[in-house]
């Protein structure tokens, strides 16, 4: 019997996202460089012609593993000169359905590919999923996923402008001088101090934040003036540029246009 590894079902993608034109696969038996059989098909019968090579999208045909047969998986570019990954060893399922690697094998991919820039893609003809590693963990993964209706999303520390995320406003609470971090891209700054306070959105220099991020600012009825600054970037609010006053009561928003430019809008600003 031989069940489906789902890493075979991978785009390979070099630093800056290009497909990798015949990357090579190989498969041996585990702890050799003996090359082992795996096959094309289900039932076993279609044996694959190993290395199994990417075409020019960086796809590589599904590969199905014989569950009497532990492997060592070594994927190189397509002159060998490079390593992605040697993955040993790979124990297929032996529970029927669709083949895994273990625990020991997952964690040789986070460790091997982690700081390469290597991106994993399945597509599984339905949904696709990218694998990206965890910068600071070699054995941490995170997917990005097209994800049904109720589903419950992690936002990520650092989110991009595709990043699927929270969808409301979390509160971050401050009655203190302070300035903005990249944690608080979509949040709201809350104010409810009798005392003014200034709230400074940090620079792109030191946060660069994606354009489109959106940051608000409440401040309590009965509150002190906040006012809303920015270090070395531009705030604009109407046709005039700096700091601006929220009243008690006024709650501003303000959103990124460009690299390094800001918009003010809302009410209780002056």
């Amino acid at each position: 019997m031989a069940n489906l590894w789902p890493l075979s079902l991978v785009r390979a993608l070099d630093a800056n996202g290009n497909p990798i034109n015949g990357a090579k696969m190989y498969f041996y038996a585990t702890g050799t460089t003996t090359p082992a059989t795996f096959y094309l098909d289900g039932a076993g019968l279609i044996a694959g012609s190993n290395p199994l090579v990417s075409d020019s999208a960086g796809m590589f045909a599904p590969v199905f593993l014989d569950v009497g047969q532990n492997y060592r998986v070594v994927l190189n570019s397509a002159d060998d000169a490079a390593t992605y990954f040697d993955v040993d060893p790979v124990v297929p399922s032996t529970s029927g359905g669709s083949g895994y690697t273990d625990e020991n094998a997952r964690d040789a991919i986070g460790a091997a590919l982690r700081g390469t820039g290597i991106n994993i893609v399945v597509n599984d003809g339905a949904d696709t999923i990218t694998i990206v590693l965890d910068t600071a963990h070699a054995n941490s993964w995170s997917a990005k996923q097209d994800f049904g209706a109720g589903a419950d999303i992690t936002p990520a520390t650092a989110p991009s402008t595709t990043e699927a995320g929270y969808l409301g406003a979390p509160q971050n609470l401050q009655n203190a001088d302070y300035t903005t971090s990249m944690t608080d891209a979509g949040k709201h700054l809350y104010h409810t101090s009798g005392s003014a306070h200034t709230w400074t959105i940090d620079s792109n220099a030191n946060v660069p934040y994606p354009i489109g991020t959106i940051l608000t600012f409440v401040n309590e009825s009965g509150a002190g003036n906040v006012t809303i600054a920015i270090t070395s970037d531009t705030l604009r609010w109407t046709d005039s540029t700096g700091g601006r006053s929220l009243v008690a009561n006024g709650t501003a928003t303000a959103i990124k246009v460009t690299s390094t430019a800001w918009r003010l809008t809302g009410d209780g600003i002056s």
